[in-house]
């Protein structure tokens, strides 16, 4: 269901916000249960996202029960270090093989397409209320 169809029936609907995070934050309402997004340093880290987020759990504009979902790529450095200052807070993990071949032959995207031509992501649940 769509979030028009959710309100019609009266149950929750839903909005995605695709803005920068920092942007975003300071005009949009972000209650959410749920985060999702990868890192794209230096603009927005994981460490920048889940420290904000926090703050605003504790300021009582994000609910106690959200969770981020975050996607480490294997592939970049910066990510597997990231995870591993993430790893002990994560309750959920799985790795998730991607292939981007198929798009890369049709886009202009160059060198980014041909790094994530193929290769593994690792998604985590962390609930925002253990993010010191």
């Amino acid at each position: 269901m769509q979030a028009a169809d959710l309100a019609a029936a009266g149950r929750r609907s839903f909005e995605v916000v695709c803005a920068p995070f920092l942007q975003a934050a300071a005009v949009a309402s972000l209650d959410a249960d749920a985060y999702a997004w990868w890192q794209s340093a230096p603009a927005l880290t994981n460490e920048l996202v889940l420290s904000r987020l926090r703050r605003m759990q504790r300021d009582g504009s994000v609910r106690l029960n959200a969770t981020a979902y975050v996607l480490f790529d294997h592939s970049l450095e910066r990510d597997m270090r990231s995870w591993a200052s993430w790893r002990a807070l994560a309750v959920w993990q799985a790795n998730v093989s991607v292939g981007e071949g198929h798009a890369c032959g049709k886009s202009r995207r160059g060198a980014l397409c041909d790094d994530r031509r193929e290769g593994t992501l690792t998604v985590a649940a962390i609930p925002l209320r253990d993010v010191p």
